[in-house]
């Protein structure tokens, strides 16, 4: 009996209907550490502004940080709840069914999470800018579990990225429900078009 759904945010609950990508643009100026490398540490350190993040990789290039900071403004002002999300929440909660959500994200990205009013309801939030971890590692999957109280075979996620949300999460025992609203084809044994197809499952 499944007893909890872990929900991915972006993609899955929240559109980025504009995304500049200004933490990419900063990242790559980044000469001592790839791309790669300098993203992740974004997501995994708590910047709550560009300039800050700047200063964690030890830029040296001068960056017009003060424009980025208006265009990063502009796209998080842009994101919109997808419209099957309340809907979708309410039932399982009136299912009892506990929620929670593990993002990978940059600090300012959490503003569209509280400004949309999702924060309640989640019983256990876990951002990767906050807890120094980001999926698809084993432990962020694992303190999860740990808070939740559950077993992993209680427990099932959802998300829109097959090797985060669906491939990470199995290997914790979690089953894992790839989201693909676009109706591509993808390599999971569970796939959904909306959130709405998720009450097969549960």
């Amino acid at each position: 009996m499944i007893k909890a759904v872990i929900f991915d945010l972006y993609g899955t609950l929240l559109e980025l209907t504009q995304d500049h990508r200004p933490f990419l643009q900063v990242a790559k100026h980044c000469t001592s550490l790839s791309v790669q490398a300098a993203i992740h540490k974004a997501l995994v350190n708590d910047c709550p502004t560009l300039d800050s993040y700047a200063s964690l990789l030890r830029l040296k290039t001068q960056l017009n940080l003060e424009g980025l900071e208006q265009i990063l403004a502009d796209d998080l002002l842009k994101v919109r709840l997808f419209p099957d999300v309340l809907s979708a929440l309410e039932k399982l909660h009136d299912q009892q069914v506990i929620t929670a959500v593990i993002s990978n994200l940059a600090t300012p990205y959490i503003r569209p999470f509280d400004t949309h009013n999702l924060r309640t309801h989640f019983d256990v939030v876990l951002f990767s800018c906050e807890c120094g971890l980001s999926k698809p590692d084993p432990a962020i999957y694992q303190r999860a579990i740990q808070q939740l109280n559950l077993a992993p075979e209680e427990i099932l996620m959802v998300g829109d990225s097959y090797a985060s949300d669906v491939v990470g999460p199995e290997a914790a025992g979690i089953k894992g429900i790839h989201l693909v609203r676009s109706g591509e084809d993808s390599s999971a044994t569970a796939v959904i078009p909306s959130l709405e197809s998720l009450f097969d499952f549960v």
